[in-house]
């Protein structure tokens, strides 16, 4: 269930926690700073959302905050347990056994059909398959008729489905999504959200890094990113809101004025 707006926030209740995050990337340009200092926290059974323009450093902190990405400097904390301490087979256990990831490229097999896609995480981190979980996503998110098609049969909205039906079929205890409706229609849009919204009410945390603000209406709580920096949140915000934000920020980015 949604919180109440004036409910006070805690470190304890975050799961997710990035403080003072740094990320750098070099480039033939020279090096640019994607992270500034990004400090970030996401509630346990929440659906947090990460707003921004492209460049903003959205994706950036989803990579670094799933393990994905070693920050140049920063502390990144898992329930509690400290990503930047461990090893890169440990962050690979971690990652296997504890997040599910919709890359914004769907990244499917694509010797796997629809259905074995879809259920391979569960198997790989030694949970049995919830056969009436998997079967109510794949009728929400529109996929019935596509389980045994091969990934490049699909289209790439369609893949991107599949790839939102693996990570909550998969029930790990918490989901990233990088841009998970990039491509879909408004329909998509409402099939892909709602079920990330009912996986945050079941009791998964879900964080998703986007440029569409029409998440805000299926989010628990808004960050808003430009220039590699969190510049405002927002708890329980309006559609309109987040609209009217994501377009200041938008005019920032491009460095028009507001």
């Amino acid at each position: 269930m949604s919180r109440p707006a004036d409910n006070p926030r805690s470190e304890e209740d975050d799961i997710v926690r990035l403080n003072s995050v740094r990320q750098t990337y070099t480039t033939r340009k020279g090096s640019f700073e994607a992270l500034s200092g990004v400090t970030i926290g996401c509630r346990k059974r929440a659906l947090t959302a990460v707003i921004g323009p492209s460049r903003s450093g959205k994706s950036t902190l989803l990579r670094c905050a799933s393990g994905l990405e070693r920050p140049a400097s920063g502390s990144v904390l898992l329930d509690g347990e400290e990503l930047t301490d461990l090893d890169d087979a440990s962050l690979t256990r971690l990652r296997r056994d504890r997040l599910g990831f919709v890359f914004q490229g769907s990244n499917l097999l694509p010797a796997l059909n629809v259905a074995e896609n879809i259920a391979l995480p569960g198997y790989l981190a030694g949970r049995s398959v919830d056969t009436v979980l998997l079967d109510r996503v794949i009728a929400q998110i529109g996929l019935t008729d596509h389980l045994h098609d091969l990934p490049h049969r699909l289209s790439f909205a369609e893949q991107q489905r599949v790839a939102v039906a693996r990570a909550l079929v998969g029930r790990a205890p918490v989901i990233f999504a990088d841009e998970p409706t990039c491509a879909q229609d408004n329909e998509g849009v409402g099939q892909v959200l709602g079920l990330l919204r009912e996986a945050a009410r079941a009791g998964q945390t879900v964080v998703v890094a986007t440029h569409d603000s029409r998440i805000a209406a299926y989010a628990d709580h808004v960050f808003f990113m430009a220039g590699g920096r969190v510049v405002e949140e927002l708890e329980l915000p309006p559609s309109k809101a987040a609209a009217e934000r994501m377009a200041h920020l938008a005019m920032w980015d491009r460095g028009e004025p507001s």
